[in-house]
């Protein structure tokens, strides 16, 4: 369940969690990636974290290669403004960010076809399903 409700007001105020994640790939070898979590702990407070990042990409059969040269962190806690911050990727987080991720297209039950991107070979069931966006 991701829909929250006030136990007091009834009213709806939200997803209580949530993940996206976006890529972008360019026929010029460029990608850009977008993390988005949402944490709501309590009913009242919400935290949310984003990931930023582009840079080149190289693809090879049944893997691709990130290689991130430029990003952003940014963190929003409405409870702890402490934990508040939008920043720019270091130099080392950058090198820190460069992942080889398997993939592959698959049809999902229905038979709609999605590229499945996942860290595990040998465990497809924790890859993820993207649809392409225009």
């Amino acid at each position: 369940m991701l829909g929250f409700w006030d136990n007091h007001t009834g009213d709806y105020v939200g997803a209580t969690s949530g993940l996206a994640i976006f890529f972008t790939f360019e026929p010029n070898g460029e990608y850009s990636m977008l993390l988005y979590v949402l944490q709501r702990p309590l009913a009242w407070c919400v935290t949310q974290a984003w990931t930023e990042l582009r840079g080149t990409v190289e693809f090879d059969g049944g893997t691709f290669v990130t290689n991130p040269t430029v990003g952003r962190y940014k963190a929003s806690d409405n409870c702890s403004s402490e934990h508040n911050f939008d920043r720019a990727a270091t130099t080392d987080e950058l090198l820190d960010e460069r992942r080889t991720y398997y993939w592959a297209f698959e049809p999902d039950e229905y038979g709609k076809t999605y590229m499945r991107i996942g860290f595990d070979l040998a465990n497809r069931d924790a890859w993820n399903w993207f649809e392409q966006s225009d």
